[in-house]
């Protein structure tokens, strides 16, 4: 058995949120109050202020009930007629129990600021009840009104979290099957020309295939990510036809920073496959992660031919990184990119969120 659903924190409205709400109810009723001039209010402004938002005191205590209802009995998610059914019930038992206590409470401080007594008539008091309780029915709609509000926001916020996740899967998913597609075609080129080479490489890529995919985390610490593109590395420098020089400068702090699993690879696999591939010398790959301030920020950057083949898009792997910070970070993150005659860089720049226990 589940447990019920409860609107998250953020969305709960708490004790001073509710008193602000109300005592702004208690101001706009205020006016008419002192305009109608009824026997025994006063036309002190500050006063009639005062009683009205007495006598709002009981629904200020039952709005968080009242939305925790709404959320066990959220509209339009099919059975409608019944959940307007069991809201009109529990308006039923709640209006005339709300108008007696707060009926009951405005006259209890009028009696008290007028003349210094209690001398309440029961009977008025209950007549007076009544009225409020029928005048009171378009607060109560307001209150389960609102309630659904809330519910809807969360239902919507759940949703589109649900559909990102999604996305960034199907987006994940694509980074298997290119990496694999273009290390298998590179492996048979090689065993033509050097079949030992080969048989390493194959070794190699099983390597790399059982650390991509033995984690199905959606973040990791750039330690395990830089682990990970260590990997696909030295697969590569078995592949390529020129030595690689690798370099890394990554600041102490970025080491521990979370970033999407397998963000990397897709910009790695973009140098070898569309540049360092295609030098026989002075083949050059450099990664490079400043931690500033809340930003994040790391280059990719490789040596490439001074003539190269048109490129018609981004391709998939530079694709997939932007679509992948989109989803995740919105506009509070960036993809770069620098074409030079003689080298190629990725900058990327997102929230830094550091993770305690990353090695």
């Amino acid at each position: 058995m589940t447990d019920a659903y409860r609107l998250p924190p953020d969305l709960m409205p708490g004790p001073r949120a509710i008193s602000i709400a109300w005592g702004v109810v208690a101001l706009a009723y205020t006016p008419p109050v002192v305009l109608m001039n009824q026997t025994g209010v006063p036309r002190a402004w500050p006063m009639a202020f005062l009683l009205v938002a007495v006598g709002f005191l009981p629904w200020a205590l039952a709005t968080r009930p009242l939305i925790r209802l709404c959320a066990a009995a959220p509209l339009g998610s099919g059975a409608d007629a019944r959940r307007v059914a069991l809201f009109g019930l529990a308006g039923l038992a709640t209006l005339p129990l709300l108008a007696l206590a707060g009926t009951t409470l405005g006259h209890l401080a009028m009696s008290l600021l007028s003349s210094g007594r209690l001398g309440i008539s029961v009977d008025r008091l209950l007549d007076a009840a009544t009225i409020n309780a029928f005048f009171s029915v378009p607060t109560y709609v307001a209150v389960i009104g609102v309630g659904q509000a809330l519910v809807y926001v969360d239902r919507t916020r759940t949703r589109e979290r649900l559909l990102a996740r999604a996305r960034l899967a199907a987006l994940r998913a694509q980074i298997d099957p290119h990496f694999l597609f273009n290390a298998l075609g590179s492996i048979a080129q090689l065993t033509h020309r050097d079949p030992d080479s080969a048989e390493q490489a194959i070794s190699r890529l099983a390597d790399v295939l059982r650390s991509t995919l033995a984690s199905d985390a959606a973040e990791v610490p750039l330690s395990a990510e830089i682990a990970t593109v260590m990997d696909h590395v030295e697969l590569h420098r078995l592949l390529m036809p020129a030595p690689l020089d690798l370099q890394l400068s990554i600041d102490p702090a970025a080491w521990r920073a979370m970033v999407p699993a397998l963000l990397l690879q897709p910009l790695v696999e973009n140098a070898v496959t569309h540049g360092l591939s295609r030098l026989t010398v002075g083949a050059w790959l450099s990664i490079t992660a400043t931690a500033v301030g809340e930003r994040l920020t790391i280059e990719v950057a490789n040596a490439r031919p001074a003539v190269s083949a048109p490129s018609r898009g981004l391709g998939i792997g530079l694709s997939n990184v932007g679509q992948r910070l989109t989803a995740l970070y919105g506009d509070a993150a960036t993809l770069g990119l620098e074409s030079g005659p003689t080298h190629f860089a990725a900058r990327l720049a997102l929230p830094l969120r550091l993770a305690d226990d990353a090695q």
